[in-house]
């Protein structure tokens, strides 16, 4: 017996997004249509359903801090230092070497 593996995520996340919409529109329709629509056995279909949705913002949240990326040339001492600077000596002091 030839057996199927999981599907991916794409397929996944279509047959949800179709089920979503038709019930947000109140379409009537059958799951089973929709499964056999994206291809997907019923079995798998209503497997893909089942999953916890992991709908987040996808954004880092962590509470460690940030590691990637190029280093800074300048400190925050050094950003406040020029700070204080070109408020001691407003735009004139933009043109100091």
């Amino acid at each position: 017996m030839n057996r199927q593996s999981h599907y991916s995520t794409p397929k996944k996340a279509r047959i949800r997004g179709t089920i979503d919409y038709l019930e947000s529109r109140r379409i009537p329709h059958f799951k089973s249509d929709v499964f056999r629509f994206h291809g997907a056995s019923q079995r798998s279909g209503w497997r893909a359903l089942a999953e916890p949705e992991d709908t987040g913002d996808r954004s880092f949240h962590s509470t460690c801090s940030e590691t990637r990326g190029r280093k800074r040339k300048l400190s925050k001492q050094d950003l406040a230092q020029i700070e204080r600077f070109l408020e001691h000596n407003g735009f004139d002091g933009r043109t100091v070497p």
